[in-house]
C-alpha cells in the first residue's frame, strides 16, 4: 500500500509538474502573441502618422494660394472701394480679412508642425526667380497700398525645399 500511495503521489507530482511547465510555455506563447500584436499595431500607426504628415504638408502648402488670394483681393478692395462699401461692407470685409488672417496663422501652424514631423524630402530644381514672381503677385496688394517698390534681379535655380523657398522670400 505504502508503494502504491508513493507512485501516486510521485505521479501527482509529475503531473503538477507538467501542469506548471504547460502554464509556462503558455504563458511564454500569450506574450509572445501580445508582443506580435504591439508591434503590428505599432508599424501601422506610425504607416498612419507618417500619412497625416504628409497630408498635413500638402493640404497646407495646397491652401496657400488660394487664400493669398483672398487676402491680395480683399486688400484691393479695401484700398480702392473702401468709401463706397459703406459701413456694412466694410464690416464684412474687414470680417473676411480677419478671418483669412487667422486661417493664415493656421495654415503656417499646420505647415510648421508637418515640417518637424515630416522627414526632410528630397531638394528639388528651384527657379527662384519664378518664386519671387509667385510672392510678389501674392503681395501685390500690400505692395500698393504702402507704394513699395520691390526691384528682383534675376535668381538662380538651386536645389532647394521649393516651399521653404517661398517662405523666405515671403518673410
Amino acid at each position: 500500500m505504502n508503494l502504491y500511495i508513493e507512485t501516486s503521489a510521485s505521479l501527482v507530482r509529475d503531473a503538477a509538474d507538467q501542469v506548471i511547465g504547460l502554464r509556462g510555455v503558455m504563458r511564454d506563447v500569450t506574450i509572445r502573441k501580445q508582443t506580435e500584436r504591439f508591434l503590428i499595431e505599432r508599424k501601422s500607426l506610425e504607416r498612419s502618422n507618417l500619412e497625416l504628415e504628409q497630408f498635413a504638408y500638402v493640404a497646407s502648402h495646397d491652401l496657400q494660394e488660394p487664400l493669398h488670394k483672398i487676402q491680395a483681393f480683399g486688400e484691393r478692395l479695401k484700398t480702392k472701394f473702401n468709401l463706397g462699401l459703406g459701413d456694412e461692407g466694410r464690416d464684412y470685409l474687414d470680417r473676411m480679412l480677419n478671418a483669412s488672417n487667422r486661417m493664415q496663422t493656421l495654415i503656417d501652424n499646420l505647415l510648421t508642425l508637418s515640417r518637424v514631423t515630416m522627414k526632410a524630402e528630397p531638394f528639388t530644381a528651384v527657379d527662384l526667380s519664378r518664386v519671387a514672381q509667385e510672392v510678389l503677385s501674392d503681395l501685390e496688394a500690400q505692395i500698393e497700398q504702402t507704394r513699395a517698390r520691390v526691384e528682383v534681379d534675376p535668381l538662380p535655380t538651386l536645389e532647394a525645399d521649393p516651399l521653404q523657398m517661398r517662405q523666405l522670400l515671403r518673410t
